[in-house]
């Protein structure tokens, strides 16, 4: 089993319009509310893959109960911790040209004494689990340096742990040595120190983070493909480029590499499934994460992998 962490959850709202202005009123076609938050959307990605995973963060308020009960609907296993606070709402506006808009709340406050809570909860969920993924922004209030201290529990307990974060969070993460990370480019560039603007600059931010001691970087670039390297190999992979929302989609790739090398995937293979992850993410309907197997299996077959040289 794999346990996710999202201490920064939100309910999802995707708001369908004929035409977004700004300025104007407009009427709306459609709404859907679902369970959100990186973490969130790796479990679901990993359940959809066949991985059993479970959801743990924590939650507050009237959002918080909703949040547990969609995903109850969508059977995906939550372990969440209850807080003061109200949890977030995010709202997607989509126009009928499929343009997506995001209005994305920081999330209530959380104080020292809830995250040390959580902290305890976790140690115990955490024994159920073979791997960890920490996704995510944390809340307001979170120390930077509280996701390296549930990276050190869970090294600790002899799991495999990856990050996937932000901001100081993220650079503070690496400083816990996970095993695997996957920044995308802003974020590779903010802990590197230079633009990611050639392969000879990408393969260097990759040699970079394991030096670091990472075993296992994957960068996402977007529609530009996914950057990866394990120590030895490094290796860009590229897969067909699609209209579609990118929501989700960093999500759903860390999915599919993890989903790949628990089925015992070589490094290459593991890379090129979660280049097709995040693929058919693009032409997911939301929520993210939602990823259908059988697109998965198709983008598999398109996606090429290159070897990135010094």
């Amino acid at each position: 089993m794999v346990l996710t962490v999202t201490l920064n959850p939100a309910l999802d709202k995707m708001v369908r319009v004929g035409t977004l202005s700004v300025g104007k009123e407009t009427r709306v076609q459609s709404v859907s509310v679902y369970a959100g938050g990186k973490g969130v959307n790796v479990a679901r990605a990993l359940i959809r893959l066949g991985v059993k995973a479970t959801a743990s963060g924590v939650a507050g308020g009237a959002n918080g109960f909703t949040l547990c009960e969609k995903l109850a609907e969508e059977k995906i296993p939550y372990a969440i911790l209850a807080v003061p606070g109200e949890t977030r709402v995010n709202v997607t506006m989509v126009d009928a040209r499929e343009n997506f808009s995001r209005v994305i709340e920081p999330g209530a406050e959380i104080s020292s004494l809830h995250l040390a809570e959580y902290r305890d909860f976790f140690k115990k969920e955490m024994k159920k689990a073979l791997k960890v993924v920490i996704s995510g922004s944390l809340p307001p209030g979170g120390q930077p340096n509280f996701y390296a201290s549930l990276i050190e529990l869970a090294k600790s307990a002899g799991k495999e742990v990856a990050l996937d974060a932000s901001r100081e969070a993220f650079l503070e993460g690496l400083k816990a040595c996970p095993d695997i990370i996957k920044p995308n480019c802003e974020e590779a560039e903010a802990a590197c120190g230079f633009p990611l603007n050639s392969l000879k600059a990408i393969r260097q931010a990759l040699q970079y983070f394991s030096d670091q001691g990472i075993k296992k970087t994957l960068i996402s670039l977007g529609g530009e493909g996914l950057a990866a390297a394990d120590g030895k190999d490094f290796f860009m992979a590229r897969g067909p480029k699609l209209k579609g929302h990118a929501v989700g989609s960093g999500d759903a790739v860390l999915a599919g590499f993890i989903a790949a090398q628990m089925r015992g995937a070589e490094f290459e293979e593991s890379v090129k499934f979660a280049t097709a992850c995040g693929t058919a993410n693009v032409l997911n309907e939301m929520p993210p994460g939602n990823i259908d197997h059988k697109a998965v299996k198709k983008f598999f077959t398109e996606v090429v992998v290159t070897r990135l040289r010094k």
